[in-house]
């Protein structure tokens, strides 16, 4: 029997998501690789997490189109990796279902890295 602990667990990832403090903490590194070997090569990435009263957006606009080798990573491993890592931070309590993750957004835009 499959049971819905969405209810239950919802109010706790609610939480703790507004424990994050409102603002807007962007990261930016580059690849130095196009997956081809490429030399003189710099892909920029950027995230900027924007958390807002228990609600958090993910956005990796401005990073690189995508590369002609195998780095690229599509839209769903993106969001996982978003989601992996907030979880992790959160606390053993949180449960990673629907009641964490309709809390987060991720954008990403098409024809980029990480999408």
């Amino acid at each position: 029997m499959c049971v819905d602990r969405t209810p239950r667990t919802s109010p706790l990832d609610q939480a703790a998501l507004r424990e994050i403090p409102n603002g807007d903490y962007a990261a930016e590194d580059v690849f130095d690789e196009d997956g081809l070997g490429g030399v003189g090569v710099r892909l920029p990435l950027k995230l900027v997490l924007k958390a807002r009263d228990g609600r958090v957006t993910a956005d990796l606009t401005g990073s690189a189109p995508q590369a002609p080798g195998g780095i690229n990573v599509p839209f769903g491993m993106t969001s996982g990796f978003i989601l992996g890592a907030l979880r992790t931070t959160m606390g053993a309590d949180i449960v990673l279902n629907g009641g964490f993750t309709r809390q987060i957004e991720v954008i990403t835009p098409e024809g980029t890295l990480f999408n």
